[in-house]
């Protein structure tokens, strides 16, 4: 199909929750653009951390996605 684009995207989105808390979802987009309708975004991971555990939780989500652009995805 010419003149489709395949894309692979991944995007980290992390909050303040309540009680001292943080949550964190990554989700991955990778599909073929079809007539301008991008592919779903999928959830990948949704993690919750306390503030004190914070550098736990950044590792384990860089490490995760890492492996996403290892393998070509871009981060948005």
């Amino acid at each position: 199909m010419k003149g489709n684009k395949y894309i692979k995207r991944v995007c980290v989105d992390s909050r303040q929750l309540d009680s001292g808390m943080i949550g964190t979802k990554v989700y991955v987009t990778e599909g073929e653009v079809v007539n301008g309708i991008m592919p779903v975004e999928r959830l990948v991971r949704d993690a919750t951390f306390s503030e004190d555990n914070s550098e736990a939780m950044d590792s384990a989500v860089e490490r995760l996605v890492a492996k996403y652009i290892a393998n070509g995805f871009e981060v948005l």
